[in-house]
């Protein structure tokens, strides 16, 4: 009896190293959901790649200088270029829309968001947004 508790341990332990490098499907894009920050900003997107944007900080010429950022307000477009990122554009004005990365390797949880005014560059200018429940 000893044995078989034992062995069902080790098993039930190589379970659980294991069963979190499955790989799965990144989860899909949450639609019609609203977005909210600190300052106003707010983004929901909806089916065929368009959606609407309030207050979303974009650089606008070299470097990634605050002083230097435009406003985005209204309709915009938005296309995936990754699992859990996408870009947001209106006219030749775009920023990045990151989920949040969760700590298990390729986690990608919509709740939280990230946008990058000046894209890659971004650095700590990141701006968050969290998923509004009652959106």
């Amino acid at each position: 009896m000893l044995r078989s508790v034992v062995a069902w341990g080790a098993a039930a332990s190589l379970c659980l190293v294991t069963a979190g490098c499955v790989e799965q499907d990144a989860p899909a894009v949450p639609i019609g959901e609203l977005w909210e920050g600190d300052n106003g900003e707010a983004v929901r997107l909806e089916d065929g790649g368009v959606g609407v944007v309030e207050a979303i900080p974009y650089g606008s010429g070299e470097g990634c200088d605050p002083e230097a950022f435009r406003t985005m307000s209204g309709d915009i477009e938005w296309e995936t270029v990754d699992d859990g990122e996408l870009i947001l554009r209106q006219g030749d004005a775009e920023v990045t829309l990151r989920a949040d990365r969760g700590g298990f390797g390729p986690d990608i949880i919509w709740r939280d968001v990230f946008i990058g005014p000046c894209g890659d560059a971004s650095g700590d200018r990141t701006i968050e947004l969290t998923m509004n429940e009652y959106g």
